[in-house]
């Protein structure tokens, strides 16, 4: 199964080199908060650096007077 997987995303990414796109893939971690119905999302290439990132984020919203 790991074949196909590995198949189908090398395929996408020959067909897009092909056609002249530059294909770059990285793992990166998501962290994202809530707040009633406000979200923020950050993303990195560490779990530390993507809640840094999302702290950044929430404290610009309590900063700026957004929800």
């Amino acid at each position: 199964m790991a074949t196909k997987q590995a198949a189908k995303w090398e395929q996408v990414a020959e067909r897009l080199e092909e056609e002249g796109w530059a294909v770059k893939v990285e793992k990166v971690w998501l962290a994202e908060a809530r707040k009633g119905g406000h979200i923020e999302q950050a993303t990195g290439t560490t779990r530390d650096e993507a809640f840094a990132q999302l702290c950044q984020l929430t404290l610009l919203d309590s900063c700026e007077g957004c929800p």
